[in-house]
């Protein structure tokens, strides 16, 4: 972390504002690509709060890819330099289909530790047009960007990481529509903002998280959410507030035609019953709450839910969120 002299952040929306002790080098990525308004908000309250920010997104829009990679050769173009942000983006060879969320993490990675000489403080991903909660996560290249960073597979580092989601307000067209989108994302930009700025408070000048850790979080579409609750991910995979399973059917007879026969498959969403978990962030998200959900991409089933690693961060994030007021 290299000391700055910080600024303080001034959106009128930013919930928490903070003078962060040191600037830090962050990767931004998303699955929404590198000119959306998500990614933009984010960057913008990034650099008003002091931080240097290196933007690595693809070139078009590559939602539901999660931890999807590209290997082969690919694309960059240097689309902004700004003060305190570099802004590029990632596509295929053709130049024309944009990098997966996770590739672009990497090349972010990539980009900002030759350029300092050591790897960023920082991974952050999003701010995503829609949320990611419960099994969503699991296809979620918002997510899946994150998750990239936080493992020593991709990008060569265990990175801490932020994956941050919310809703539009309204999905209209008109400009008042327009304008009330657009004060969301900046609000939840601030309010990434301010948490990343309390984690840097509590880190001390160590690193932010432990290795291989990392946050999902989700902000509703709201004005004022009720508060911010440190919440489990959640069994139920939501369209609409309501459980349900993405399902891909045959329009015809998949398994009576003839060899060499083609037919179209069509995706549909099925109304499901989900038993969901105690304070999950499905359930603490419908009922107004930021959710804030510790991740860390090792899938073995038989490992203890909570090593002590875990908790400790889990209790780290506890104060974190109570340091922010909540």
């Amino acid at each position: 972390m290299n000391p700055k002299t910080s600024r303080l952040l001034m959106s009128a929306a930013a919930l928490l504002p903070a003078l962060p002790a040191f600037a830090l080098n962050i990767v931004l990525t998303n699955d929404d690509g590198w000119d959306s308004i998500g990614i933009q908000a984010m960057k913008d309250a990034l650099v008003l709060s002091g931080h240097e920010v290196y933007l690595a997104a693809s070139l078009t829009q590559q939602s539901g890819s999660s931890a999807a990679i590209n290997i082969q050769s690919l694309e960059v173009i240097k689309q902004k330099t700004t003060d305190g942000a570099l802004e590029f983006s990632v596509a295929l060879p053709d130049g024309v289909t944009g990098a997966e969320p996770a590739t672009c993490a990497a090349v972010g990675i990539g980009i900002a530790t030759a350029d300092l000489g050591s790897p960023p403080d920082l991974v952050i991903s999003g701010i995503n047009s829609g949320q990611n909660l419960g099994a969503a996560t699991q296809v979620s290249g918002t997510v899946g960007a994150a998750t990239a960073a936080m493992s020593s597979g991709l990008g060569g580092y265990q990175l801490p990481a932020i994956a941050i989601s919310t809703d539009p307000v309204c999905s209209g067209s008109s400009e008042q529509c327009d304008e009330a989108n657009s004060q969301q994302y900046t609000r939840v930009a601030g309010w990434v903002a301010g948490f990343v700025d309390e984690l840097e408070q509590r880190a001390k000048n160590g690193p932010l998280m432990p290795a291989g850790y990392g946050v999902n979080v989700n902000y509703p579409p709201l004005v004022s959410p009720v508060g911010a609750k440190l919440s489990r991910q959640g069994q139920a995979f939501l369209l609409g507030g309501n459980p349900g399973s993405i399902v891909f059917n045959c329009t015809g007879d998949c398994i009576g035609m003839p060899d060499g026969a083609a037919s179209t498959v069509v995706p549909g969403f099925d109304s499901i019953s989900v038993e969901e978990v105690k304070n999950a962030d499905t359930t603490n998200n419908l009922e107004g709450y930021i959710t804030v959900v510790p991740l860390f991409p090792d899938f073995t089933a038989d490992k203890p839910a909570e090593n002590g690693t875990a908790k400790k961060f889990r209790k780290s994030l506890k104060k974190t969120l109570k340091a922010m007021g909540y």
